[in-house]
């Protein structure tokens, strides 16, 4: 049954044109998690994936991990992570670019590929 649960999340990250993580650490002992994910992009490069979480660093370690376990996968330009609240940020997410994340405050990439959007809550 578990290996039926991994395969059908394997399908469905390897199918999904963009990607939404929420909460979700990526630490070293997830690296079966990462490989997955891996695996999807591979098979896809043009992939988006959002990254939501409370603080910047486990999109920071999904990125670096995607530039060294994925091959053509351009993770400084296809990952965007949101800091913020899931419960605030969320709903302007999945109104979609031109109506919700005109509500967020984009922030400036902390490199010139990188591009980062910050959730600006108050």
């Amino acid at each position: 049954m578990l290996l039926d649960v991994r395969q059908a999340a394997e399908q469905v990250l390897r199918h999904a044109k963009s990607i939404l993580v929420i909460g979700y650490s990526f630490t070293e002992n997830d690296e079966y998690i990462s490989r997955m994910f891996s695996r999807a992009v591979e098979a896809d490069a043009d992939k988006d994936i959002f990254v939501l979480d409370l603080e910047s660093a486990p999109a920071d370690r999904f990125r670096q991990f995607l530039t060294t376990h994925a091959q053509n996968f351009d993770s400084d330009n296809r990952i965007f992570d949101f800091v913020g609240d899931g419960e605030e940020t969320l709903p302007l997410l999945l109104q979609g670019p031109t109506n919700g994340l005109a509500g967020l405050d984009v922030g400036k990439p902390k490199t010139r590929k990188r591009r980062r959007a910050t959730a600006n809550l108050k």
